[in-house]
């Protein structure tokens, strides 16, 4: 069990340690910055390629023509053998 006498005590205070001075000052690392900048930039880039895919499939899909109305025969090849019994 902890007392009131205990927290009270200045040998059990966290006392803050002085910057040291001169020499650069500590400032925020660089890495987090260029590791945003570098996913951003592959995310971008997968995009436009995805984008690039889906358009190219696209125009080449409309080139080709629909046959909904197209009816189509059988006619017998001038080449062919004529059929047994005609």
């Amino acid at each position: 069990m902890t007392t009131l006498v205990q927290y009270d005590n200045p040998d059990h205070r966290t006392v803050p340690v002085p910057a040291p001075d001169g020499g650069q000052p500590q400032g925020r690392s660089r890495m987090p910055a260029l590791r945003t900048f570098l996913v951003t930039a592959l995310l971008l880039a997968g995009a436009v390629t995805g984008g690039v895919y889906v358009v190219t499939h696209r125009l080449a899909d409309s080139a080709f023509v629909t046959l909904d109305e197209a009816v189509l025969t059988a006619d017998r090849s001038r080449s062919a053998p004529p059929a047994p019994g005609s």
